[in-house]
């Protein structure tokens, strides 16, 4: 069983990939930046049994899903779980940051999913599952996510047209929206704020306690068994009830 988890080196992208590791089988974890944090997850993984392999691409460059795709082929002739963890942003609002910024973002955390499940559905054979991770940031207008939550928007809507394509071939395509988890990225999205955002969080939800990593890695790993097969194009919310 092979394995493609984006993001995958640090996070709930690493959370998955532990929960979807196997004895004898292959996990693929992409990074752009940090090898110090891919190289420590390719230890933490070796525990599992599987053989992890670590892919650097920049998602957010035309080039990097197929670079991706180039080298899970290299070595599997098919993919059973695709998950796209990948994702950046920045501090501020919309109006703060240059064009550039924006167009960068769009790409990675919003366009980038069509690009990666495009380079690899030709591994994709019946019965594969594809989940992107999404956030509450793609339906409300946070202060200061303007640049991770609304490309997020445009990929949850590629999704849905994803799912109509691969659900003839026995592949299904969904989203996961987990709720505030502390992770690297979270802190570099909000380096003055992240705690006592996450603080308040975790305060507004019913079930009185934050949702880790682990839980949501548990949820991406249950849809991709037989009894979520007729679960297409959606959007599953794992957050205690927050955004109620």
């Amino acid at each position: 069983m092979a394995v493609v988890v984006t993001g995958g080196t640090s996070g709930l992208g690493l959370a998955v990939a532990r929960r979807l590791a196997t004895p004898g089988g292959e996990v693929f974890l992409t990074y752009s930046r940090d090898s110090s944090a891919a190289a420590d997850a390719r230890t933490q993984l070796g525990s599992t049994g599987a053989t992890v392999h670590l892919v650097r691409a920049d998602l957010a460059e035309r080039g990097g899903a197929r670079a991706v795709a180039d080298a899970v082929r290299a070595r599997v002739d098919a993919v059973s779980h695709l998950v796209h963890a990948a994702a950046a942003g920045a501090p501020g609002a919309l109006l703060e940051h240059d064009g550039a910024d924006l167009d960068r973002a769009v790409r990675l955390n919003g366009t980038s999913v069509a690009h990666v499940v495009r380079e690899l559905s030709s591994l994709l054979l019946p019965g594969a599952s594809v989940v992107f991770v999404t956030s509450a940031g793609a339906r409300c207008a946070l202060d200061g996510y303007g640049l991770l939550g609304a490309p997020k928007a445009l990929a949850e809507h590629l999704v849905r047209h994803l799912a109509r394509e691969l659900a003839p071939r026995g592949v299904r395509v969904n989203c996961v929206s987990p709720g505030p988890i502390d992770t690297k990225a979270r802190r570099e999205m909000f380096p003055d704020t992240w705690e006592s955002r996450l603080a308040d969080q975790v305060a507004a939800t019913p079930a009185a306690r934050g949702v880790t990593a682990e839980e949501v890695a548990g949820v991406i790993a249950a849809l991709a068994g037989p009894d979520f097969a007729m679960v297409q194009g959606q959007v599953l919310t794992v957050d205690g009830g927050l955004t109620l």
